[in-house]
């Protein structure tokens, strides 16, 4: 099972590179490191989980694979034992708000990494603003479909990059480069918003924002979409 990795584990897996030292937090079952170990030559693989069950399951894996020599297993929170060589950081399967938290509560370790790349499940938004204010840039985006969800990948290094709120929320190298799926994604989110302010019981401070959003999105979606990825 180990060596599938899901369609987004895969898109993460691309932007690693031979001699990274790369981080994967809240690694669940390690299917990421493990297929990381078997198919890069890296300088280093950390694996954390802050759950006991699933840091279990990490460790089995790990060890079922052979591959305890390789990839350091930890029950941790976030980046509290994040080893000072990691140069690359996956964060990869939660949502915006706790990893803003993880990267937040230990932003002083973050003055080693190199490279950052992240799928948060919702507010890809607040994870951009963020990423700007902790000095890192975006320098590649993605949107991956995966059996009929839509997940943002993002990848950062460090730099400066002043977002504007259209960059915030829709990527701004999706915006440079757009896809069909990002197409796609945003059109389910204009429904599902429509759908929104069609319900009476709708707080009038909540329609203003999902007005204004749905706005956005409308003029995004006027710019003909590619016809495939």
């Amino acid at each position: 099972m180990t060596n599938f990795l899901p369609k987004r584990l895969l898109a993460v897996a691309r932007y690693v590179k031979n001699n990274d030292s790369v981080a994967d937090i809240g690694s669940d079952h390690g299917y990421l490191p493990i297929y990381l170990a078997k198919n890069y030559m890296l300088k280093g693989l950390y694996a954390s989980d802050n759950k006991k069950g699933p840091y279990r399951r990490l460790l089995k894996n790990v060890v079922d694979a052979g591959l305890e020599n390789s990839i350091i297993c930890d029950l941790a929170d976030g980046l509290e034992h994040l080893p000072a060589s990691i140069d690359t950081l996956v964060i990869a399967g939660m949502g915006g708000e706790q990893i803003i938290d993880i990267l937040s509560n230990d932003a002083d370790k973050l003055k080693n990494i190199k490279k950052i790349i992240l799928i948060p499940h919702v507010q890809a938004k607040e994870v951009r603003q963020a990423l700007n204010q902790w000095h890192f840039m975006i320098k590649a985006e993605e949107i991956v479909e995966e059996d009929g969800h839509f997940y943002s990948l993002i990848i950062a290094e460090p730099g400066e990059e002043k977002l504007r709120i259209d960059q915030a929320i829709f990527g701004p190298r999706l915006l440079e480069h757009p896809s069909a799926a990002m197409y796609q994604m945003w059109n389910e989110q204009a429904r599902k918003l429509q759908n929104l302010l069609n319900d009476y019981t709708l707080p009038a401070q909540r329609k203003i924002q999902v007005e204004q959003e749905l706005q956005l999105i409308n003029l995004l979606l006027r710019i003909e979409a590619p016809k495939n990825d």
